[in-house]
């Protein structure tokens, strides 16, 4: 096990080309990397979360690829400083188990979904799989729905009850078209997971369900696509009550392609949805969305750059505030974990790139205690070798933002933003202070140096005319020997 602790102060040349800030922000994070407790070269980390002993318990897969037929799943225990105490792997080389989603239950067990084979084939159908943890990581039961055809699980919570589980999924053995058309089904289970009952929705084409979510005043609110024309793909949420029977559903219909893979009920009795859309913002972007319990939109928000941008997980913290998870290519050559912050109303409170390895990503965010998260995913260390992945990251932001304030400088800004000849930058500094501003480019080289000197309190200008760069994406940097703060700014022809 390869144990990498990053922070922000030893990699603030990291966060000065990585980071895109529309407010004052700053993380601090470790990297907890595994690899040598596996035979195989593809593992990731699907979620983890505090353990009573203490330390971390740590869910995912490993195999000879994502996906494989050779895949098992694992559970591994970490103390507060990474380092493995014990691994479980679970499974048969005859037969695959694979995760996609773990949560810990108000009742305090872990539930994991996925699918299964029974008989490493080609040919064989993937089937669902549940399977329930105690409190310290040891599997209580794996269960299998051996339908027909191909069946998987993607969302599990507990029943409001707390009697038994609620799942999401996608199938091929139920629903129009079967077994060529995939379709949409929301099953009832026991605690041993045994089916009560199921509601399949016959949609479109293929239709694929991801996440679930408990109703406002009790039922639940489930999240999926539902594919309208051949590969154009839909948000499609849908209400039913404690019993499945369906209330509403909504389509969001738009230009594109759009992937709801988290949704979570808000403590204003609202819901948010997050995950990828080609229909709003600029490109391939990750999307945060609020609805009510009609189905009506509130917002969309989009976050991202020019290049391919997901969010896998969205939560709401102790503070009110959501943090998206997933990965970005918009900054790097490769993808790497991109985090975001909102306030209640999606306006970003900061943004961050964690760029490690060749590539990263994470698939779910958890809140161990106020402003502290464990992010779960994997890294990729070589060609085709990747590596299971957990991020502790404490949110410091409010902190700093008064820090900054009250000591050296704020309210930084570009305008025009885009621009082609010319733009001001405009920022305040609260006491003297020895001030660099410079521009990055993409790759992280310092390309022009504007101010390095020690300036007054009060207000500054610089005027950028003709800086002799090619159009693109740069980032200016106002630091002093405290502080840095990063925003994004782009030239056109």
């Amino acid at each position: 096990m390869k144990n990498i602790v990053l922070n922000y102060a030893i990699l603030f040349f990291l966060s000065i080309v990585f980071s895109s800030f529309l407010g004052f922000s700053q993380i601090e994070y470790s990297v907890y990397e595994f690899s040598g407790e596996f035979e195989n070269s593809h593992q990731n980390a699907r979620a983890a979360f505090p353990s009573p002993e203490g330390g971390y318990l740590v869910f995912g897969n490993t195999g000879s690829g994502f996906y494989s037929d050779t895949s098992k799943v694992f559970v591994l225990k970490i103390d507060d400083s990474g380092v493995v105490e014990w691994t479980n792997v679970i499974g048969l080389d005859t037969k695959m188990n694979y995760f996609n989603s773990v949560i810990k239950t108000p009742s305090n067990i872990f539930m994991a979904v996925g699918h299964h084979k029974e008989e490493v084939s080609f040919t064989e159908p993937v089937h669902q799989l549940i399977a329930q943890f105690d409190e310290t990581g040891t599997a209580n039961w794996l269960m299998y729905h051996d339908w027909e055809w191909d069946d998987e699980l993607q969302g599990i919570i507990q029943e409001n009850n707390g009697n038994g589980f609620v799942v999401i999924g996608t199938t091929q053995s139920y629903g129009a078209g079967s077994p060529n058309q995939y379709n949409i089904f929301m099953m009832k289970t026991d605690e041993n997971g045994n089916e009560i009952s199921k509601t399949v929705l016959d949609g479109g084409y293929d239709d694929f369900g991801y996440a679930v979510t408990y109703g406002v005043d009790g039922g639940y609110v489930f999240a999926g696509t539902y594919e309208s024309e051949k590969s154009l793909r839909d948000i499609y949420i849908i209400r039913t009550d404690e019993n499945l029977n369906i209330i509403w559903t909504k389509r969001i219909d738009a230009s594109g392609s759009d992937y709801p893979f988290s949704i979570e009920k808000t403590s204003d009795n609202k819901y948010i949805v997050a995950g990828q859309t080609n229909s709003y913002g600029s490109s391939r972007d990750a999307f945060l969305l609020k609805i009510d319990d009609a189905g009506n939109v509130d917002w969309i928000k989009t976050f991202g750059g020019d290049q391919d941008d997901y969010a896998f997980d969205v939560i709401e913290t102790m503070g009110n505030n959501y943090v998206l998870c997933g990965k970005s290519k918009s900054w790097t050559s490769d993808s790497q974990v991109f985090i975001v912050k909102t306030d209640m109303d999606g306006n970003e409170l900061w943004s961050e790139i964690i760029a490690y390895e060749n590539s990263s990503s994470v698939y779910s965010v958890y809140e161990a205690s106020d402003n502290h998260f464990l992010l779960a995913g994997y890294c990729m260390k070589f060609s085709d070798v990747y590596n299971a992945m957990v991020i502790d990251l404490i949110d410091v932001s409010s902190s700093v933002e008064n820090d900054l304030i009250n000591n050296y400088f704020f309210s930084v800004s570009c305008c025009p933003n885009p621009f082609k000849d010319e733009a001001t930058i405009k920022y305040c500094l609260n006491k003297k202070s020895n001030v660099h501003l410079s521009i990055y480019n993409i790759i992280g080289v310092e390309v022009k140096i504007l101010v390095d000197e020690m300036q007054v309190q009060g207000e500054h200008l610089v005027k950028l005319r003709k800086l002799d760069l090619p159009p693109g994406i740069y980032f200016y940097n106002l630091s002093n020997e405290h502080y840095s703060q990063v925003k994004k700014m782009t030239i056109v022809k």
